[in-house]
């Protein structure tokens, strides 16, 4: 067991709790229960969440979950305890304590089937009557980000009474399959009170809540009918219920403007009866947000080609001063080394065949008369493209003392060369995209005429990331930080970009602590991400199916493995002093670090 536990490094489980024959604290109504979840930390119980509380139920099925990583090597014991709620006191000590189930996590999982139910008695410390049952049921979580968007009606449901002449309250409760004959609620509506055709707010629910990404899995849209009071049998009865999947839920065929799918009644289905319908459901919106990541892309085929753009203008020092940002003698100290081989080369981890342009602005070559404001530090006659950031800085290396720092600052004339390299024609069968890096020391000459390239480039496949490095004041800059729902205006011309593009970041390394530049290249990603995948979804491009990529691991610095088999950018663990080369840590929204490969093939699931 220890060593499959250990294979699930960084995975997620997520914990689905019920209950049954809970005792009856209350003495005119029934139990109001709530799950709480502490976990031990340095020999002391820890609250880590609470389930939602289920009004008047001895039997309650909860659907809010609990949602771990798995730390091999560490017991984690876990301590369920339910309570009975009282009032709106979110102090437990003001509620009846129902009693608690102890179990560590390891216990709890079992591979050999999907989802593993574990049935325990709940007792209270020292007593060893029983005072109900508590059902974990144990499933690892696939991550997705994809959300399912629902607006559903009932439609001429079954009244409810001994004469079938009361209206019913009722909610509509959506449970996913744990085995054949049961479902796990993952999400209810508000209760609408003495209504046939209740209408529900809007869901939207995510899509690894709600089956967990397999849309073969059996969903249970059901109906039920609320009678609260102690002299209540039944508090919750079933009025109908709807058994589907996801994949055939989209693919409902509408009549009108809804789709209509009819209950089934298992009480009369139980009795024989003919006649077993008890209403139906109006799906009036049934859709699921594809919320596509970088990554998706990247397997399914998408290009991801990295510009680099680097600032040779005489702010940066002459090369001879060890104060130089171009110090070639301490790379220690270089800063734009230190920009490339951090979020130069995550980029570049993105491009498996690690084709890298490098331009160069602001100098002039020793036997040049005129600074030149955008040339190619590649030496390859028409083929400015270079294999791998290592070759991209030993190119860096060897060009510097050729190079005679100049000015002023001009970046359109890059800007437009980087427009010219770029493959406008992107579509489903073509997709690619390009990140420009330009990693600058000081303030833009012709901004003004940079924000009108900048705008006009926003519906072409590019990113502009700019990074400053030194010591300079980049207030100017800051305008370039923009969010996605706020992309880049000109003021002057009162022109606006037709989508985010830009994105920018101060990466000083003296001044920063090293938290702080992992940050900087975290939020760089991640807006890189960002706007990729809203270029694509403006062009309705879809990813590809995941395919075989084939990978040359002599010419490969950085081994893309670790970032092709795991999801998006996350923490980075350690960075070194003279190279700022992270690797990735398992974070809650982020990528996995695997073990590097020296295979040819790489397959991308």
């Amino acid at each position: 067991m220890d060593s499959v536990f250990q294979a699930l490094r960084g995975s997620k489980v997520e914990l689905m709790i019920s209950c049954e024959d809970l005792v009856d604290l209350d003495l005119f109504t029934k139990t109001d229960p709530i799950c709480v979840l502490s976990m031990k930390q340095f020999g002391q119980w820890k609250e880590f969440g609470r389930t939602e509380a289920i009004r008047e139920s001895l039997n309650p099925r909860f659907t809010d979950s609990f949602v771990l990583d798995i730390e091999p090597g560490i017991k984690q014991q876990l301590l369920f305890s339910i309570y009975d709620i009282d009032n709106r006191s979110t102090d437990l000590r003001h509620h009846d304590h129902v009693g608690n189930v102890e179990i560590d996590l390891e216990s709890l999982i079992d591979l050999s089937i999907t989802v593993h139910s574990v049935t325990r008695t709940i007792r209270m410390h020292g007593d060893p009557k029983s005072r109900g049952f508590l059902t974990i049921s144990t499933e690892l979580v696939k991550e997705c980000q994809n959300k399912a968007q629902l607006h559903i009606q009932g439609h001429h449901l079954d009244k409810r009474g001994m004469l079938a002449n009361r209206h019913p309250d009722c909610y509509l409760e959506i449970g996913r399959e744990i085995n054949s004959i049961k479902f796990q609620p993952v999400f209810r509506t508000e209760v609408i009170y003495k209504s046939r055709n209740p209408n529900w707010r809007p869901i939207e629910l995510s899509v690894q809540k709600l089956c967990n990404n397999d849309w073969n899995r059996r969903l249970q849209f059901s109906c039920w009918h609320t009678s609260y009071g102690g002299d209540v049998k039944t508090t919750y009865k079933m009025i109908g219920c709807y058994t589907t999947t996801l994949s055939e839920l989209v693919h409902m065929k509408r009549d009108g403007h809804y789709a209509s799918v009819h209950l089934i009644c298992p009480k009369k289905q139980a009795k024989g009866k003919k006649e077993v319908h008890s209403g139906s459901l109006r799906f009036y919106q049934y859709r699921v947000e594809m919320n596509y990541s970088l990554l998706d892309y990247i397997r399914g085929g998408c290009q991801l080609r990295l510009v680099l753009a680097l600032d040779f203008t005489a702010s940066n020092g002459n090369i001879s001063d060890s104060l130089s940002l171009h110090n070639t003698t301490d790379l220690r100290s270089n800063q734009y080394l230190n920009a490339i081989e951090s979020l130069g080369a995550m980029i570049a981890r993105y491009d498996v065949e690690q084709r890298i342009c490098v331009l160069g602005f602001g100098a002039k070559k020793s036997s040049s008369k005129k600074p030149s404001h955008c040339f190619s530090l590649a030496d390859q006659g028409t083929d400015i493209w270079i294999k791998g950031i290592r070759e991209v800085i030993n190119v860096y290396k060897s060009i510097i003392p050729t190079l005679v720092f100049s000015g002023p600052t001009y970046l359109t004339p890059t800007i437009d060369r980087v427009l010219q390299l770029i493959d406008k024609n992107i579509n489903q069968n073509n997709q690619k995209y390009y990140a420009l890096l330009i990693i600058t020391d000081g303030v833009i000459n012709d901004i003004d005429s940079t924000i009108e390239k900048l705008i006009e480039a926003s519906s072409l496949p590019l990113s502009v990331l700019f990074i400053g490095v030194g010591p300079a004041d980049f207030t100017i800059m800051e305008q370039f930080h923009v969010d996605l729902n706020s992309p880049l205006r000109d003021k002057h011309n009162k022109l606006k970009a037709v989508r985010s593009n830009t994105y920018f970041a101060a990466l000083r390394r003296d001044s920063s602590p090293l938290g702080s530049s992992v940050k900087v290249v975290q939020e760089a990603l991640a807006a890189l991400s960002t706007q990729c995948v809203q270029y694509m979804k403006s062009q309705n491009i879809e990813p590809g199916k995941p395919r075989l990529i084939k990978i040359d691991p002599q010419n490969n610095w950085i081994t893309p493995t670790s970032l092709l088999e795991t999801d998006e950018i996350g923490a980075f663990s350690t960075m070194h002093s003279s190279l700022s080369l992270a690797s990735l840590r398992s974070s809650r929204h982020s990528l996995l670090s695997n073990p590097e490969t020296m295979g040819i093939e790489i397959q991308m699931v």
